[in-house]
């Protein structure tokens, strides 16, 4: 059922579509600074240095662009977490389908075997 246009829209829905068109913006200018990656370590910079100044920390502008560099040179980085109890669970629990086919395939093997021992197909 379609809306027509001498139809006024309610409150609601011109509620609802500026919502959407906010949230659009929003993550319009999220992406755009993450792309710009040298504009945000500008004001990175510049923020970093205003808060020295401020709190009376001496810090060249050298010093600020090297924690600059280190911080983003970690941002994504990856350390596999200490060996422990928590943690063989956790990879027992990601490898549970593998592990549950090995079980199985011992279980028919088992099975296997007894059925034909129990033919005499084997020797006991």
């Amino acid at each position: 059922m379609s809306q027509s246009t001498d139809t006024p829209m309610s409150l609601d829905q011109i509620m609802r579509i500026v919502d959407v068109a906010t949230t659009l913006r929003k993550e319009r200018e999220f992406v755009e600074q993450q792309l710009n990656a040298d504009e945000t370590k500008s004001q990175l910079r510049r923020r970093l240095l205003e808060v020295a100044e401020v709190t009376g920390e001496q810090v060249t502008s050298e010093e600020v662009d090297a924690a600059i560099e280190l911080y983003y040179s970690r941002l994504h980085s990856f350390q596999e977490p200490a060996g422990g109890f928590s943690i063989t669970l956790a990879k027992l629990y990601v490898r549970r389908v593998a592990i549950l086919l090995v079980l199985v395939g011992f279980a028919l093997a088992a099975i296997s075997v007894w059925g034909l021992m129990t033919f005499g197909l084997l020797p006991w």
